[in-house]
């Protein structure tokens, strides 16, 4: 039998059997405008949207929300599995939300770190320490005069270093330098055998100018030490002059000016006047033996032509002259004796 279908009928048993399938064919969802997709069911996830600059909603708790922050605002998390990273303002330290993060010290310009405890050490800043009373000079400087009468030259050595070669009597050697504190000093004989006159440790000081005689003692040779730093406070128009007596033991001598005037009294043996000062000029001067009168005086001041009654209480054992310039300081030093080769003399040196 011949069926005839019509159009009618052709599209009324289309939509009979896309009735009959509607659960095999999903509906993809539809959005109203600005909202969000609805679903039939639950067992498709729907994906957030988010309103212009806010934040994603989720319909569940399972997917973790990554933080969005604002300009110059912190991320926020929604559970504390996820640490802060410290956002910093200018000039301002991080601030963590525990104690696990070490704050490293931020320095205002041209301050120093301060550490958030003390177990964080700091290099001091500024010059090393210094060390009080220590001279910036290390070193002592010397120099030896021969008034050993034995006739032969000196060899002068300081911790095994030889200073002075050849001294020979009544001749002083240039300045040196020696290091501070305690030095052993050899002298022995620079011709013939050697021999070693003296033997012995002294301090030297830092910073001190002085002068060493070597001098005739009952005992062998001895060192004696004369300073050369006095007369520091004097005029500049003046001069200064001091006698030292290294001739022999048991020697006292006065020392007069060419008029009589005693200028240094009873100098005695290994003794060191006193500095005075004197006009600038040319000095003749007298030594004898010391008088024993007690009421011979010193003159307090040494000048050409004021002449007063002479003492000359003994016969001039020699004379000297000294030309005194200003600002000279002079040590006029007696050496030597009246039985030897040696004889008595007077060796004037600038200090």
């Amino acid at each position: 039998m011949d069926y005839m279908l019509d159009k009618d009928s052709y599209e009324f048993g289309m939509m009979e059997n896309r009735s009959g399938n509607q659960r095999d064919i999903p509906v993809p969802p539809v959005a109203p405008e600005g909202g969000r997709p609805v679903f039939p069911g639950g067992n498709t996830p729907v994906p957030p949207i988010a309103p212009e600059g806010g934040r994603p909603v989720f319909p569940g708790g399972n997917t973790p929300v990554p933080p969005i922050a604002g300009e110059d605002e912190r991320p926020v998390y929604p559970g504390e599995d996820y640490p802060v990273p410290p956002i910093a303002g200018e000039d301002e330290r991080p601030v963590y939300p525990g104690e696990d993060y070490p704050v490293p010290p931020i320095a205002p310009e041209g301050g120093r770190p301060v550490p958030p405890s003390p177990s964080i050490p700091f290099p001091p800043l500024g010059p090393g320490p210094v060390r009080p009373n220590r001279p910036v000079n290390q070193f002592a400087t010397v120099r030896f005069l021969n008034a050993a009468t034995n006739n032969l030259p000196m060899n002068v050595s300081i911790d095994n270093r030889q200073v002075v070669g050849g001294l020979q009597f009544g001749e002083v050697s240039s300045y040196s330098r020696v290091g501070d504190g305690f030095r052993t000093v050899v002298i022995t004989s620079a011709s013939g055998p050697r021999m070693i006159f003296y033997n012995r440790t002294i301090p030297f000081i830092a910073g001190s100018r002085t002068t060493y005689v070597i001098v005739d003692t009952v005992n062998g040779l001895d060192l004696v030490s004369v300073p050369d730093q006095s007369c520091r406070n004097m005029s500049r128009e003046l001069g200064c002059l001091r006698v030292a007596n290294m001739s022999y033991e048991n020697s006292a001598f006065d020392v007069l000016l060419y008029g009589g005037e005693t200028v240094f009294r009873d100098v005695r043996f290994k003794e060191v006047t006193p500095m005075k000062q004197a006009r600038p000029g040319e000095y003749d001067f007298y030594i004898t033996n010391a008088a024993r009168i007690g009421v011979i005086r010193e003159i307090p001041i040494i000048v050409i032509g004021n002449f007063r009654p002479g003492n000359m209480a003994s016969e001039p054992l020699l004379s000297f002259g000294v030309d005194i310039e200003e600002g000279g300081r002079y040590t006029c030093y007696i050496i030597g004796n009246s039985w030897s080769s040696a004889n008595l003399r007077v060796v004037t040196v600038m200090d």
